[in-house]
């Protein structure tokens, strides 16, 4: 995914993503990156993304979605969901995370279906 558009994505969940613990908003670094994968087939993306809720100290998986997402492009439609973690996210589920996708080739909302 480009830089520009990842920007975008960043700036369009800091106005529209909230905690589903206390309804607080976040900043970006709040905002974790885990994985990015443009999608196959379309001009889509998919995003995976830990926020970290600075009020509440809640930590929640955040999928961020988009078709015919260019940076430029400001047609696009980003859908998010959001769900909250039933524990604190340790450094040892990130990297288990990260090694899951390192190799993954697929689709990512397929992943995480």
């Amino acid at each position: 995914m480009p830089f520009k558009l990842l920007k975008k994505v960043i700036s369009h969940l800091r106005k529209t993503a909230k905690c589903p613990s206390c309804g607080g908003s976040f900043t970006e670094n709040d905002i974790f990156i885990l994985a990015t994968a443009a999608q196959l087939r379309g001009d889509g993306f998919s995003g995976l993304f830990v926020v970290e809720c600075q009020k509440c100290n809640v930590q929640s998986f955040v999928v961020a979605q988009a078709q015919n997402a260019t940076a430029d492009n400001k047609n696009e439609a980003i859908n998010l969901q959001t769900s909250q973690s039933q524990k604190n996210i340790s450094a040892n589920d990130i990297l288990d995370m990260h090694n899951l996708l390192k190799d993954y080739r697929g689709d990512l909302s397929e992943l995480l279906k």
